[in-house]
């Protein structure tokens, strides 16, 4: 296993390669080519009226 890390994770027969992220003491498992900022930068987006009313 990479870096010592021993763990299982199932994963679809369709995943051949992952990446380890490291942030601090967490450890991200993703999927090649694919990561969170892709998700938020390139992702689903609101409407510019979206929680323009916040609660008090």
């Amino acid at each position: 296993m990479a870096d010592g890390l021993n763990l299982y994770l199932p994963l679809p027969e369709s995943v051949k390669k992952v990446e380890l992220l490291y942030l601090d003491k967490d450890k991200i498992t993703a999927l090649d080519g694919h990561h969170w900022d892709d998700f938020f930068l390139n992702g689903l987006r609101v409407t510019e009226d979206f929680m323009n009313e916040k609660a008090p």
